[in-house]
């Protein structure tokens, strides 16, 4: 629970922007052990209001005899907005759990990030100690470091003659960049793993759509709905999922002019 109090804190406290609410709100739906927590952090703090309510009961009673049954309205009128504040939090809840809203391409995208991108591993010998270094820092959740070092690799050997040694390694530093939110750099890389042919596993396409989605500039749901098609219709890897993106995409999302 300690792990996650601040950040539950932060969002019944309205301290987090609309984007990480979102995320926020994903997360209590795909992930059970995360939902409990909230539901433990709701229920504690209940309990807190309980048990100062008991010690106030009395002197409330003593109170509310004291005011003439005049006054009575005017009390009620006062205590409202606690009561719709309240209630506004009770339906917020609720409405997660049992009022989901309409797929979007940003849920897609959002879930598959928790999902696949909050680790790394890696199928090529890691030997190298900057590799090691660099996933180990992103598994710790140090962004800024792990980009250092995927970036100081690529950097370094800018010169190989084929993409297709170094191509674990661009793919992380796009899935780090993609994470960090820095969605022009992870467009790079992920155009960069598109180019690299003879592959057997490739999901450079996949991955350039979900950086589009987030990016979330003129044109990019519609640029991203075309690359999921492109990896339905070629056989790419995570058809299956592009194809169920695609048969639950909205219709009423940003169709504008691909650049």
């Amino acid at each position: 629970m300690s792990e996650h109090l601040g950040y539950i804190d932060s969002y019944f406290n309205k301290e987090l922007s609309p984007e990480e609410c979102r995320i926020f709100e994903l997360r209590i739906e795909q992930d059970p052990a995360f939902a409990e927590e909230v539901a433990f952090y709701l229920n504690t703090l209940n309990e807190a209001k309980a048990q100062l309510a008991v010690q106030k009961k009395e002197r409330f009673r003593e109170i509310y005899q004291e005011i003439r049954p005049s006054q009575h309205r005017g009390l009620v009128r006062k205590l409202l907005p606690y009561i719709s504040a309240a209630a506004a939090v009770a339906i917020v809840v609720l409405g997660i759990f049992l009022f989901k809203s309409p797929s979007s391409p940003h849920d897609f995208a959002d879930t598959y990030i928790l999902e696949k991108f909050q680790k790394l591993g890696t199928t090529m010998d890691a030997g190298i100690d900057s590799v090691k270094a660099g996933i180990n820092y992103f598994n710790d959740g140090k962004l800024d470091s792990a980009q250092i070092y995927f970036e100081t690799i690529l950097k370094r050997d800018t010169m190989a003659i084929h993409d297709s040694s170094l191509f674990e390694i661009i793919e992380f530093a796009g899935i780090t960049n993609l994470r960090m939110k820095q969605y022009d750099k992870a467009i790079e890389y992920f155009s960069r793993m598109e180019r690299v042919s003879g592959l057997y596993s490739n999901n450079g396409t996949f991955y350039h759509a979900i950086a589009l989605i987030q990016r979330r500039g003129p044109g990019d749901i519609e640029k991203a709905r075309i690359l999921l098609k492109v990896v339905v219709d070629n056989n790419q890897d995570e058809k299956e999922k592009a194809e169920e993106w695609l048969k639950n995409w909205p219709t009423t999302t940003d169709t504008s002019t691909v650049n």
